[in-house]
């Protein structure tokens, strides 16, 4: 039996569920990956901005670099490295926002990869914030825990020594003065931070109670510049792992930080002393 003609057209028809390639499909694929990566070391950029600029705010108690010498020598320092204006007005802004907030401090503990993670906030609505927190550590294969226990809190100056025109020898004895004044004024210890071609940079690290006595010792030698000087969490031990899984905590490290409530993120990962604001 013949089937009718509608039922025999209909039989005919064929579908496929195989996308349509174009002509500028791979090209439109590269562009998209190159915007990809600029975004990310845009956001990287940010975070880093956002960072820098709100503890030279806290530490020099003004979003006003006349009146901020630390926060000056920062966005000096943001420029001479090509970070752009945009990025550094936004941090600027987001450093005011938060130092006239009356927000609440909180902290948060994470576990990502096996990693400890510190996450400190300031917020007018910690329900909001933990919220947040939460998936943005879920969306990384992270969760809260109970962390604190593998860092230590300890206070932080962090100066600058300009070594333009400056001889080598004469640098080095420059360097080695600031060392005995920071020394002198019974910090804990000393990181220098690998060597640059504008900059010599010290962290120095001592008990939270002495951070201001610190502070003034060095802020009177007229050989360095303080660029910030507060509270931080450091890891108590060294950590290490995988490539794979450090690039992991490294994009949920800049996403945190690109929430305005989260005022710095500090992961196991960190050490004084083993890299530069330059990079």
């Amino acid at each position: 039996m013949s089937l009718p003609r509608a039922v025999a057209f209909t039989q005919q028809r064929c579908f496929s569920c195989t996308p349509a390639t174009f002509s500028g499909h791979n090209k439109w694929s590269k562009i998209k990956d190159k915007k990809g990566a600029n975004d990310a070391k845009k956001g990287a950029a940010h975070g880093k901005a956002t960072r820098l600029i709100s503890v030279a705010v806290r530490s020099g108690g003004s979003p006003d670099p006349s009146k901020n010498v630390a926060l000056a020598s920062t966005i000096k320092r943001l420029r001479e490295q090509d970070t752009p204006k945009d990025i550094i007005d936004r941090a600027l802004a987001k450093a005011a926002s938060a130092r006239d907030a009356k927000g609440e401090y909180l902290t948060y503990e994470a576990l990502a990869h096996n990693v400890g993670i510190i996450i400190e906030t300031l917020t007018e609505n910690p329900k909001r914030t933990v919220g947040r927190v939460r998936e943005i550590l879920s969306a990384h294969d992270a969760r809260m825990a109970s962390v604190a226990f593998m860092f230590n809190r300890v206070g932080l100056v962090k100066v600058a020594l300009p070594k333009e025109g400056i001889p080598n020898d004469d640098m080095e004895s420059r360097v080695t003065q600031v060392i005995e004044t920071g020394m002198g004024a019974d910090c804990a210890d000393f990181h220098p931070y690998p060597e640059s071609e504008k900059e010599a940079v010290i962290d120095f690290t001592c008990e939270p109670t002495q951070l201001s006595a610190l502070e003034a010792a060095l802020s009177a030698d007229p050989i360095c510049t303080v660029i910030s000087a507060e509270q931080v969490y450091l890891p108590k031990d060294e950590t290490h792992v995988e490539e794979e899984d450090a690039e992991k905590i490294t994009q949920l490290v800049e996403e945190l930080q690109e929430n305005e409530d989260v005022i710095r993120v500090t992961t196991m990962l960190d050490s004084l002393g083993s890299g530069s604001d330059e990079e």
